[in-house]
């Protein structure tokens, strides 16, 4: 809550005009419209947070035209950031490295890593839909599959080479 603060302050401040969502404005009723609008989820991968397992995030969209124009997603626990400029690239800054970044390339399921997140429903549907897909996995005969916890870090996972899918 208080990093959603800190960050909507912060973007107001130089874009007044701008609109903002969180999540708990996503809770309420709100229509993306055309308009500068910054998408933020102040703690992504809750549940990893609350069991201080690292694999967390805060992420920032900036959005013109319903289309995401620069991504930010940052993990203060590892202290990396990886963000993306559309038509410019994705790129990272952590104790490791930084620079661009890309994604590994692989082009068979057989030789992939995935990452997938099972969410927070536990109705029958869901269940069967989580378990179909992990099984269809299997049976194409994937590398490995991980459960990390945080999508946004799964995305940047991906979009690093770090999983392949």
């Amino acid at each position: 809550q208080e990093s959603k603060k800190i960050i909507g302050s912060r973007i107001r401040g130089r874009f007044p005009q701008h609109a903002i969502i969180g999540e708990e404005t996503a809770a309420e009723k709100y229509v993306l419209t055309d308009a500068p609008t910054w998408t933020i989820d102040p703690v992504d991968g809750t549940t990893n947070f609350v069991h201080r397992w690292p694999w967390t995030c805060i992420l920032v969209t900036y959005l013109v035209n319903k289309e995401a124009h620069v991504c930010v997603t940052y993990n203060p626990i590892g202290n990396e950031m990886y963000w993306a400029v559309k038509g410019r690239g994705a790129f990272t800054k952590s104790p490791r490295y930084e620079g661009p970044i890309h994604t590994s390339g692989t082009k068979t399921v057989g030789e992939s890593v995935v990452v997938m997140e099972v969410g927070y429903r536990r109705d029958e549907q869901t269940i069967a839909h989580t378990t179909g897909c992990l099984a269809g996995l299997m049976r194409r005969q994937v590398r490995s599959v991980r459960m990390a916890g945080s999508c946004g870090m799964n995305v940047a996972a991906v979009a690093s080479g770090k999983v392949d899918a």
